[in-house]
């Protein structure tokens, strides 16, 4: 049976009433706060092309003009803002999608936090475009400069070395990522130098900072530099600059990363960790690098670093050694002998062939491809570990540890100058610690601490002038006009004055106090008197300063933080700041 039969739906009447109600009926449009998202989005593709249509024959009625394009347009509604784009060039949309995708990663924005300034302002990319962009960077590094793993340790490391290393503390660790970093302890990457340097010497030919047709030699700078992050975790990183760039040399982000992995410095480790990296340097040393487009560059190599890296790498004992130096044969007992020559004496070749030729040296260097001269001491840590001693000298001559007033004095003063400082009490031994300086603060300390606020006015202008002396050396250090022979000059004086000795009984009213004796005397100071003169000298066209560790501290430091910061933790949603 029929249900149109059934129901009577071919009636004449049923059909009449149909026809009437449609003409009845009025269309009703649903509110736009009220209508879903796929619906915003074609009533305002709709209302675009109204647009389009209008503004063609409009700007002819009223601007009279051919050349007149309709970019895009900003609508609010409400309180929301909507951009409308009617003419986008592929090419541009990409190079925006990437440089704000450098942003992100430059400043740590998650996700969550990008999503909510995208609604804020229309003109940003949507996150999957972002997101897209950061797959095609990410897949196209993994193609040309892969990160290739490494693991230094052969077995559980349990080790405690904290000394002169730089360390950065983050003590709100939860159990959970503690854990998982110290499990990762001798596991790391290392990236090779040949496929940077394809990439980076492409960048700086179209930067006109190389030209084959004028200088055909790359210099090329290593450096290293380890850090304790917490008590139980510690980093180690390896990086290369290109100093003919010499306007990005000071800069963290033109020191690139070649090997990084967690652990500490020590010899057997960044020998493994090294061997790749050191069969290449020694390649690119012998025979040059041929970039993408065939021309053949000629390498030279140089090392810098705090003494603790440099004297690893060259498999020298440490600085407390009685054969310390790894540039001459200078031992403890020498420093009071200002009578005394010391110079760069010792040759990498005699090193190559029998290390033990030399006092002191414990195995073969690891970077053996650079020439000994080209082992550039640095001098940020120069300044940092002879204000150390200074600062430290002038503590001893005080009573700090057995008097109140004497601590509040320093801490007064101390606030006068801007330099955050403080005394604590151990609880074994009961002596007094203080605030670690950082460098900033320590030239802040020898430029302008009231040494009278604390010692007695004779004793105070003498120890000054002595710390004058010594900034002026630093200052005159760092420029590339000053000549090496009156800076060996002045650093001689300088340290013939740090050796004054006592004069007279200690018994009787004419004793004069001297200041320091041998013993008080630190590698670091031996170099500024004998060595850095020299260095002056050979690398007289890039300066000492063009040899700074700063910018590998900072690229070092911004590493540890870009870890730590919540927002590489789940979008740093419900997590707390390891900052």
């Amino acid at each position: 049976m029929s249900g149109v039969l059934l129901f009577g739906l071919q009636l004449q009447c049923v059909h009449s009433q149909h026809i009437n109600r449609q003409k009845n009926k009025t269309n009703k449009i649903i509110p736009f706060e009220g209508a879903s998202n796929t619906t915003h989005r074609k009533r305002l593709k709709n209302l675009g092309k109204n647009l389009s249509d209008n503004f063609c024959e409009s700007s002819n009625n009223i601007l009279n003009s051919n050349s007149s394009e309709l970019i895009g347009v900003t609508l609010k509604i409400n309180d929301q803002l909507y951009y409308l784009c009617f003419k986008e060039d592929d090419s541009e949309k990409k190079l925006h999608a990437e440089a704000v995708v450098q942003q992100l990663d430059q400043h740590n924005i998650s996700q969550s936090g990008y999503r909510s300034l995208a609604r804020l302002e229309p003109n940003l990319p949507r996150e999957n475009i972002t997101s897209n962009v950061k797959k095609e960077i990410t897949n196209l590094m993994n193609t040309e400069i892969p990160i290739n793993p490494i693991n230094v340790y052969s077995q559980t490391i349990v080790e405690n070395d904290n000394n002169d290393n730089e360390t950065e503390e983050h003590h709100d660790l939860d159990i959970e990522l503690e854990n998982e970093i110290i499990n990762a302890q001798g596991q790391g990457g290392y990236r090779s130098i040949k496929k940077i340097l394809t990439f980076v010497i492409k960048m700086l030919i179209n930067q006109k900072v190389l030209d084959y047709s004028l200088d055909d030699k790359i210099h090329i700078r290593v450096s290293g530099d380890g850090r304790n992050v917490g008590k139980k975790i510690k980093h180690v990183m390896i990086t290369f600059a290109i100093m003919n760039d010499r306007k990005t040399i000071f800069l963290p982000d033109h020191h690139y990363c070649l090997v990084l992995y967690s652990g500490i410095e020590k010899y057997e480790y960044l020998q493994k960790a090294l061997l790749p990296l050191i069969n290449e340097l020694d390649d690119i040393n012998k025979n040059g690098f041929t970039d993408s487009i065939g021309q053949k560059w000629r390498i030279i190599t140089y090392f810098s670093s705090d003494w603790k890296f440099l004297s690893i790498c060259l498999g020298i004992n440490n600085a407390t050694a009685n054969h310390f130096c790894p540039w001459c044969l200078c031992s403890k007992s020498d420093h009071s002998k200002l009578e005394l020559e010391w110079n760069v004496s010792k040759k990498m070749e005699i090193i190559n062939s029998n290390y033990q030729a030399y006092p002191g040296h414990k195995y073969l260097p690891l970077f053996f491809m650079i020439p000994l001269t080209h082992w550039v001491p640095d001098e940020l840590h120069l300044m940092l570990r002879i204000t150390d001693r200074l600062w430290s000298l002038m503590l001893s001559e005080t009573k700090y540890q057995s008097s109140d007033q004497i601590r509040e004095q320093i801490k007064k003063e101390m606030i006068r100058i801007g330099v955050h400082f403080e005394f604590w009490q151990s609880t074994d031994s009961r002596s007094w610690n203080y605030t670690s300086l950082m460098g900033g603060d320590k030239l802040k300390v020898l430029k302008n601490y009231n040494l009278e606020s604390v010692l007695p006015e004779n004793r105070a202008i003498i120890i000054r002038q002595l710390w004058d002396d010594f900034d002026d050396l630093y200052t005159a250090l760092q420029d590339p006009m000053t000549d090496p022979i009156v800076f060996k000059s002045q650093a001689k004086l300088w340290l013939t004055k740090f050796l004054t000795p006592s004069m007279g009984d200690p018994r009787k009213k004419n004793y004069i106090k001297g200041l320091y004796t041998n013993n008080d005397v630190t590698p670091y100071i031996h170099v500024l008197v004998h060595h850095m003169y020299e260095f002056m000298v050979i690398h007289h066209d890039y300066g000492i300063k063009a040899f700074t560790c700063s910018p590998v501290e900072k690229k070092n430091h911004i590493q540890i933080s870009k870890y730590f910061r919540k927002t590489l933790k789940d979008g740093g949603r419900e997590k707390k700041s390891y900052n």
